[in-house]
């Protein structure tokens, strides 16, 4: 990092403008309380370089809607944005976004104690995208800066994937019921549009069940017999359970109830006396 821009990541990291203000799409005055950075392919930084590698987006777009994503893709949305947002050169650009990788790069106090940002204990996949537009209702939002890059190993993990990949198959379509559920609750939709809104859209209920039926066939063909039983039963039981829960209002309830104790948590943290987390710690 020093090399190719004369700052080390820490420089990087802490710009005048996180924790700033800003007026966001809708004409209302937010919190630029969360670092946003991106992610550089190793792969990318091997081949060209760490300075070019900085300007190459980590996830390419679809070249067809056909396929085993015929009924869910999000790599048209979560490759279009990257690709777009890779295109500013200074943080003076002011960009704001919703797609969150590697968990964000931080958020400020002041972030924490105005929006009260959490991740839903039932959320599985994702988190620190949930997390992050958690916080959009209470004018919280990120600075993007394109240098804060930290380096993703896809190919050290791809065997690690490839042995779960029915359970991340279904994380991600129990991820498209509940964010949806959680965009609305929350008002969020066209905030989080195109990604990750594309988790959240109408159809997901729908697109969820025909998304797993056609995987199922996809992992028999390969003779993955385990995986797609395990998808046609267990995987569907789980997201039947959870289109269960949210019609009785249950998710509803939780999300209410975790975000209460959140903030109640935060007005007891704000009481506490250094004097006595010292003495706790055993700090001079």
């Amino acid at each position: 990092m020093y090399a190719a821009r004369g700052k080390t990541w820490f420089q990087v990291l802490c710009h005048p403008y996180w924790g700033g203000s800003a007026v966001d799409w809708r004409g209302s005055e937010v919190l630029l309380g969360v670092n946003e950075g991106e992610y550089v392919n190793s792969t990318d930084i091997d081949k060209f370089g760490f300075p070019a590698a900085l300007r190459i987006p980590d996830v390419s777009i679809p070249n067809s809607w056909s396929g085993p994503n015929m009924f869910f893709q999000k790599g048209f949305a979560h490759g279009r944005t990257t690709a777009l947002y890779n295109k500013f050169e200074t943080v003076e650009a002011a960009v704001s976004h919703t797609v969150v990788k590697g968990g964000g790069y931080g958020i400020t106090n002041e972030g924490l104690r105005k929006a009260v940002p959490f991740t839903f204990s039932w959320v599985g996949r994702a988190e620190d995208q949930q997390f992050y537009f958690s916080g959009i209702p209470g004018g919280l939002r990120g600075i993007f800066h394109p240098d804060l890059r930290i380096a993703h190993y896809k190919a050290s993990v791809k065997g690690a994937e490839q042995k779960t990949a029915a359970t991340r198959f279904i994380g991600d379509m129990y991820r498209l019921i509940i964010f949806k559920r959680l965009a609305e609750l929350m008002g969020v939709k066209k905030d989080i549009d195109p990604m990750p809104g594309v988790f959240a859209g109408e159809l997901a209920p729908a697109q969820a069940v025909f998304a797993t039926l056609l995987k199922a066939v996809e992992f028999n063909g390969r003779n993955n017999v385990s995986a797609a039983k395990y998808l046609l039963k267990e995987g569907t039981a789980e997201l039947l359970d959870l289109e269960h829960r949210i019609e009785r209002k249950e998710v509803d309830r939780e999300v209410r109830r975790e975000r209460e104790m959140w903030r109640y948590f935060i007005e007891r943290s704000e009481k506490v006396r250094i004097e006595r987390i010292r003495e706790i710690c055993d700090l001079p």
